[in-house]
């Protein structure tokens, strides 16, 4: 008897968490190398590891470029700066002054794009 009253307790509860609506945004990003040559066009980088880190709740969350050099993040609104690994998860270096910083909103869906700095041919 115990058992079924407690079963029907956590199946109460998954229900009334799942009829929530999801408190998110949604930020796509491309990430693309710089050219070494002056005036070079940029080109996709894919197979980066993107680490979005929250500026106030003080947590990480992750995702990989796809061949397209795309990637997608369902994210909890907040303040974000990203960080890039390559597949090995070294660091990547970006190029010039950019930031990668901002700001997700509920029910906002944003495009950042990163740019590598030149490196050498692939």
């Amino acid at each position: 008897m115990r058992i079924a009253i407690i079963t029907c307790v956590c199946i109460a509860l998954a229900h009334n968490v799942a009829a929530k609506k999801l408190p998110v945004g949604k930020v796509t990003l491309e990430t693309v190398r710089a050219s070494a040559e002056k005036g070079g066009i940029q080109k996709r980088f894919p197979g980066v590891i993107l680490k979005f880190a929250s500026q106030t709740r003080q947590y990480e969350s992750f995702a990989m470029s796809d061949r397209g050099a795309v990637a997608v993040a369902i994210l909890a609104p907040d303040r974000y700066c990203v960080a890039v690994f390559d597949e090995d998860r070294d660091p990547l270096t970006l190029e010039g002054q950019q930031t990668t910083c901002f700001v997700l909103k509920e029910g906002e869906s944003i495009e950042v794009g990163v740019v590598l700095a030149a490196g050498p041919p692939q």
